[in-house]
């Protein structure tokens, strides 16, 4: 696995700042190891299994179906200029009965590159904290009245 520096840059994570002493999550699945993550000195790290089962809508009138996910995902989160930030993500997989998730939390100064990182458009979350903020004033405004 390719090993990164993290910093507070969006530039690819291979060729960033050294940076000490980062909480990281060395990440093990049946004892093979998928991956070092971490974010840099501040930031969200997330580690989240989920089992979900519901019932799916019923297709044929006939017995109920279930909907069934157990899976794990490994993904991150840094702020690089304010409110604007950078995702990262390096697990996103399904899981069966008997897998052994293992994380260790550990401090690192390299993490592993993430398979994915999604910058956050400067303009789109602009858009979208205005259409929060005014939504919020609506509802407090209404009730002042």
């Amino acid at each position: 696995m390719k090993l990164a520096r993290l910093t507070r840059s969006v530039k690819p994570l291979s060729s960033q700042f050294y940076v000490s002493h980062m909480i990281a999550f060395d990440v093990f699945l049946n004892r093979t190891k998928l991956a070092r993550a971490g974010v840099g000195s501040d930031g969200v790290l997330t580690a989240i299994t989920t089992w979900v089962r519901r019932r799916a809508p019923e297709s044929d009138g006939k017995r109920a179906r279930w909907d069934r996910d157990l899976s794990f995902n490994l993904s991150g989160y840094r702020s690089t200029d304010g409110d604007v930030g950078e995702h990262f993500k390096w697990e996103d997989r399904t899981l069966k009965p008997g897998d052994v998730l293992t994380i260790k939390v550990i401090t690192a100064a390299r993490v592993d590159e993430p398979k994915r990182r999604i910058a956050e458009d400067p303009k789109l979350v602009e858009r979208s904290q205005r259409r929060y903020y005014q939504r919020l004033k609506r509802k407090f405004e209404k009730k002042k009245r």
